[in-house]
């Protein structure tokens, strides 16, 4: 949005991020009626504008698709939400900037918004749901929001997650989910924790014997629901970013990096065999290779959208995974090493106390990924960057 007015209510100067006040104008209002409230507006617009309420839920998606919609004449337009409650108030309107001067004749006698369409002439309105995205209905019941807030985190899932990425996001994490987007915390600080919980995991590991593996294995576990958590806090709170992607890639090779190294050492003092090194500086040697490789790859492929690489990845190789058995090597395997999906198997793999297979399996690994990300490179060489963010949906 480029500006935003406030109409009514206190002063939301306290709670409003600093980064957002240089677009926002408070306007307290006259009676305290909405229709009072938006007659302020007049003579202060110039173009068509969207009118939300305090107790309305809005997709981003829906958000988009609004700012796009065409008026065609009319004065304003009435969202219809989403929703499965009869007769349930509109929580969204498109307006012309004439609509404000057209209000002097209605604010005596008429309080809100919903009350003065009804009373508008139908040649001057129309009624339109939104053609991408959700947007619900106005409403305070704390039963209903708890509903919404659920529907509004599910809409949230990316089309790339799968059947583990969606069970960390609606199940495990989801109780995360709702506290970090009631607090203050930024995306950034909660991949941070989910730092400090890999980096925690490394450590734990280090110390050797079964127990101690088996902590650390859970630990990884909870620094990879962190790495759903940020993502969707990210796209409910609007704070997605370039940095944020690439800093929750880094996060996320970090933690590996921690973790199997941390693996060898415990593997070494347990049994004081050096291959458990060697194991441990093979993987190291092949996650640094491919933390640099993949986002190279990354960089050439999306461009100026980080977060849009898995996405542009699944679309090539699913239309030419199928020429080359590489490629389809790839397409097939690529989930086993996501974090929605390795740290079960690191839990598996602990609780059988086998972890020297998992060390060895995971060195293979990390240097299968950088070499096969090198071969798939060529997929993409007729596959350009994406130039604008408007070229992608994320």
């Amino acid at each position: 949005m480029e500006r935003i007015f406030i109409l009514g209510g206190e002063d939301p100067a306290g709670w409003l991020p600093a980064r957002g006040q240089a677009r926002v104008e408070w306007l307290p209002g006259e009676d305290g009626t909405e229709v009072a409230a938006l007659r302020q507006l007049a003579g202060r617009l110039e173009e068509p504008f969207l009118i939300f309420f305090a107790d309305s839920v809005v997709e981003p998606r829906a958000l988009a698709f609004l700012r796009r919609t065409e008026l065609n004449g009319r004065l304003w337009v009435r969202v219809q939400p989403a929703s499965r409650e009869e007769g349930a108030a509109a929580s969204v309107y498109v307006a012309s900037p004439a609509l404000l001067g057209r209000l002097e004749s209605f604010a005596e006698r008429l309080a809100t918004v919903e009350t003065l369409w009804n009373h508008w002439e139908t040649g001057e309105k129309d009624s339109v749901w939104p053609a991408e995205g959700l947007t619900w209905e106005r409403t305070t019941d704390r039963a209903r929001l708890a509903r919404i807030e659920r529907e509004l985190g599910l809409s949230q899932l990316k089309p790339t997650d799968g059947v583990f990425a969606r069970f960390n996001k609606t199940v495990v994490g989801w109780p995360l989910i709702r506290l970090f987007v009631r607090t203050p915390a930024t995306p950034n600080f909660i991949s941070g924790l989910g730092l400090v919980l890999g980096l925690l995991a490394g450590g734990v590991f280090a110390y050797g014997g079964y127990w101690w593996a088996l902590m650390g294995s859970l630990f990884m576990y909870a620094s990879a629901i962190m790495d759903h958590v940020d993502g969707m806090v990210a796209r409910l709170k609007f704070q997605q970013s370039d940095f944020g992607t690439w800093f929750e890639t880094t996060v996320d090779y970090t933690s590996y990096f921690a973790v199997y190294l941390g693996m060898a050492v415990g593997l070494y003092r347990e049994n004081q065999h050096a291959y458990y090194l060697l194991l441990g500086g093979l993987f190291a040697f092949g996650a640094v290779l491919s933390y640099i490789v993949q986002n190279r790859q990354r960089k050439s492929i999306s461009g100026d959208r980080p977060a849009d690489y898995a996405r542009r990845w699944h679309a090539q190789t699913e239309a030419h995974g199928g020429e080359d058995f590489f490629h389809y090597f790839a397409r097939k395997t690529y989930f086993l090493i996501r974090r929605a999906v390795a740290p079960y198997f690191i839990i598996l793999f602990c609780l059988l106390d086998i972890r020297g297979y998992l060390l060895a399996i995971s060195a293979l690994t990390a240097n299968l990924v950088w070499s096969l990300t090198l071969y798939n490179n060529r997929l993409f060489q007729h596959s350009p960057a994406l130039k604008s963010r408007s070229e992608s949906v994320q």
